[in-house]
């Protein structure tokens, strides 16, 4: 079955670009064909991967999502023969996008074409965990039973807890556990070196494959992402995904 991909988060700068690149290089490296779409209105990181060959699409206009490009967008989504479709929003697309995708009843009629619909979701620690919780907390109460829900922990910012309480223990996790069909944690890395290597091939807007690959890039550096790729490709494997 036809998957779609929605990565969706109403606070920016959490990774939901990060996100889409990693399942984007997964499925590619399974073999799986992909189609890759970048909706961001602000910053088009997702679109900066040139290996991916990822499309801009503008959903966002004044404050409303584009009925014809949103619509132009489904009829790619039914026409491309690809198995895995990739879309990363921007966060001010969040509730406008969310709404769209409600009222207009997407998740049952793509239900009806045969295509299922994945929700992806960051919540990440420090200062943004309870504005992602939040946006979690909607995107459960609007699709729940509707689409299968993914929430991705990113600690990158500090611990996801609240009060003491990791996100696991937390009562709105436990609320809406049952509408979750899984929880990926993004491993916390070393600062120094795993870290650090991976915020390079990210600034440059590479995937895993070319920094591996890359003879200007000294072999520890190789050797730590090639570590890292297995143990985030890993997550998104146990994930289901």
């Amino acid at each position: 079955m036809k998957q779609v991909h929605i990565i969706l988060q109403g606070k920016g700068g959490v990774g939901k670009s990060l996100i889409s690149s990693l399942m984007a290089q997964y499925f590619n490296e399974h073999q799986r064909s992909t189609l890759c779409i970048d909706t961001d209105p602000v910053n088009h990181t997702f679109a900066g991967y040139k290996e991916l060959k990822v499309e801009s699409i503008v959903l966002l206009q004044d404050k409303n999502i584009n009925t014809r490009n949103f619509d132009s967008m489904i009829e790619h989504i039914l026409k491309d023969d690809v198995e895995q479709i990739i879309i990363d929003s921007g966060a001010s697309t969040f509730l406008p996008l969310a709404s769209y995708l409600a009222n207009n009843d997407i998740p049952h009629f793509l239900q009806e074409s045969e295509i299922s619909l994945n929700l992806h979701t960051v919540v990440t620690g420090s200062q943004g965990t309870a504005d992602t919780i939040n946006g979690m907390n909607s995107l459960v109460e609007t699709f729940k039973n509707q689409a299968n829900i993914y929430v991705w922990l990113n600690s990158y910012f500090g611990a996801i807890e609240i009060y003491g309480k990791k996100f696991l223990d937390l009562e709105v996790f436990q609320r809406n556990q049952e509408f979750i069909t899984s929880v990926i944690e993004i491993p916390e890395l070393d600062k120094d070196t795993f870290n650090f290597d991976l915020i390079e091939l990210l600034r440059e807007k590479k995937t895993f494959n070319e920094g591996i690959n890359d003879p200007q890039i000294t072999i520890m550096n190789r050797h730590r992402l090639t570590i890292l790729k297995h143990k985030l490709f890993n997550l998104i494997e146990e994930a289901g995904l």
